[in-house]
């Protein structure tokens, strides 16, 4: 989908169509643009921008805050016209997919025909803003870069070979050759800045390059990934459009937090980093998973990101155990001077699963988190909390009204001293 969230805000206010406007979050002094219309576009407004930055481009960007439902009720109406024409979709985000037309495209006239057939479809059943760039391959990568080739409203077919009828073709049909000479490195789906820093320090600076690396070395480099590096340099890529109904819908949990105020130090930082890891805690709990890789991301005032990762030795949907490997990521970094967005993950998800322990300790935390998720779930989050989160500003739901921590303690009989 192109320019997906600004489109669907045009697409519901009449009044924006044709502007230039720019989709942030709840607090528009501190957020970044997450999506701009192609109006706004036009005079450089890119995504991941601050709005200050933004509006020096285009002084008059509207900006407007994000609706996260409206997305995902659009989302279920244009996965609806897709599963007309094939069983086999993937559902890659919130505005993109993969659909495997291998075994249904010749009943409609070949791919070039079916891909009209949808746009057509799309702009029918979502109004006539909403534009889709095709790609078509005979891989989900190769898809995925002829789709990025031409935007918006484009499409574009990645072949191995091209014949003379596919030169007369009023598609654009390019030979997989071609497409990955004139695509850089981070083109690639999968291929993101920290991977791409990692292939420059080897000295690889083109997907060319990337050819001619042997796969022995890229695999010592990067693991099984390296296979992937290699294969897809060659225009290869196996693997399968998973169906939505054999996929987890969940590949990782997490939060990022645009921080109402710069904070300066890693004392600062912490509270927020252990609340929002219970919270992560909570949700893998509250669907039966447990995760092992721990992602965290620091943005500072200058919009540049700190980011690493950490693998545990066992799942765990402890968010105190998340909070401790992001404790150790910290101790690798030397703290910004300035922090100004917090992200944490939990990836590698596994479900209901869950290694018995005869520890009596780990029997003890699971009995602890467990009577913690029972009083939280019936009286709103953080009613009760580690000591260490007292430092910090929670407001908690009880009876369906919002109260500070200190009233609703003292219906417990706990009173909080300050």
């Amino acid at each position: 989908m192109n320019s997906y969230f600004a489109t669907c805000e045009q697409m519901s206010n009449p009044a924006l169509r044709g502007k230039p406007i720019g989709v942030g979050g709840s607090n528009l002094e501190r957020t970044v643009v997450t999506a701009a219309s192609y109006e706004a576009k036009r005079f450089g407004v890119k995504v991941g921008m601050s709005i200050f930055e933004a509006k020096r481009f285009c002084p008059k960007l509207i900006v407007v805050v994000g609706d996260p439902e409206k997305y995902v009720d659009t989302t279920t109406k244009f996965l609806k016209v897709f599963q007309a024409y094939s069983p086999d979709l993937e559902i890659f985000s919130i505005d993109e997919a993969f659909l495997d037309v291998t075994r249904t495209h010749e009943r409609f006239g070949g791919p070039v025909a079916l891909a009209k057939i949808i746009k057509n479809e799309i702009r029918k059943e979502l109004g006539e803003l909403f534009t889709i760039s095709v790609g078509i391959s005979y891989n989900k990568t190769l898809a995925k870069l002829a789709a990025s080739k031409m935007k918006p409203d484009g499409l574009v077919w990645i072949k191995r070979q091209i014949t003379e009828e596919d030169r007369r073709s009023a598609a654009k049909i390019m030979a997989t050759k071609q497409a990955l000479a004139e695509s850089r490195l981070i083109d690639i789906c999968g291929i993101g800045s920290r991977i791409e820093r990692a292939l420059l320090n080897m000295g690889v600076t083109s997907l060319d390059a990337l050819a001619r690396m042997t796969p022995e070395r890229l695999r010592k480099r990067f693991g099984l990934y390296g296979i992937f590096l290699y294969n897809i340099a060659h225009g290869e890529d196996p693997s399968p459009v998973v169906p939505y109904w054999l996929e987890d819908p969940y590949r990782s949990m997490g939060h990022h937090y645009t921080i109402p105020k710069d904070i300066h130090s890693r004392e600062e930082l912490e509270p927020l980093l252990l609340k929002f890891s219970e919270k992560i805690g909570r949700r893998l709990r509250a669907h039966g998973y447990r995760g092992r890789t721990i992602h965290l991301l620091l943005r500072n005032s200058d919009l540049l990101d700190l980011s690493q990762q950490q693998t545990l030795s066992e799942d765990t949907d402890d968010g105190y155990e998340i909070y401790k490997a992001a404790g150790r990521i910290l101790d690798q970094w030397v703290f910004p001077e300035s922090v100004r967005m917090l992200g944490i993950s939990c990836s590698h998800l596994v479900k209901n699963y869950q290694q018995l322990s005869l520890l009596n300790d780990a029997l003890k935390r699971t009995k602890v988190l467990e009577a913690m998720d029972q009083v939280n779930d019936r009286y709103g989050e953080f009613t009760v909390m580690r000591a260490r989160l007292l430092k910090t500003k929670l407001k908690v739901h009880v009876g369906g009204f919002v109260e500070d921590r200190a009233k609703t303690f003292k219906q417990f009989g706990v009173t909080i001293k300050k």
